[in-house]
């Protein structure tokens, strides 16, 4: 199980990376066109739009798996630490729920799209192909929840038997 959780991290990773550098990339290259060389392209604003999907999305797996993310944590501050254990258990019970609906509807609505069989419009790309970022960043983001959740439960065992 922690060799196919390996993968999944190791994978969202350069998913992430890999569209985060093709949307500076492109970005850069429009800049260059547009005012260097006086030559304005259709096609790099759709791909970085397109990039900017994809890489938010695993962005957002990524900060879960590193625990990097935002936080209000001023009720854990103020109560025990049996109490604030609970609450982070709540919290990311919550997550899996908030992700696994996410995962579930953004799946059907890409299912929804590849129906239509809409093609982007400057480049011969299906949408769907960029609607299907989001079910898949936000079930790798589901799989880091469920570890993050089983990873509480473990830490509040391991701090009861002391």
């Amino acid at each position: 199980m922690k060799k196919f959780l390996h993968y999944i991290d190791a994978a969202s990773d350069w998913i992430g990376m890999f569209f985060l550098c093709v949307m500076c990339v492109v970005i850069l290259l429009q800049i260059v066109a547009r005012y260097a060389l006086n030559n304005a392209m259709a096609w790099p604003e759709e791909i970085a739009r397109f990039s900017f999907v994809w890489a938010t999305y695993f962005a957002i797996s990524i900060c879960m798996k590193d625990e990097s993310h935002l936080r209000i944590t001023l009720i854990q501050s103020l109560i025990s630490k049996k109490a604030a254990r609970y609450i982070d258990l709540f919290c990311m019970g919550l997550n899996i729920l908030f992700f696994a609906v996410c995962t579930w509807l953004s799946l059907d609505m890409t299912l929804k799209v590849q129906e239509m069989g809409q093609v982007a419009v400057s480049i011969p790309v299906p949408v769907y192909l960029v609607w299907i970022g989001i079910p898949l960043g936000c079930a790798v983001t589901l799989v880091q929840s469920v570890r993050d959740f089983v990873r509480i439960r473990a830490r509040k065992a391991e701090q009861e038997g002391e």
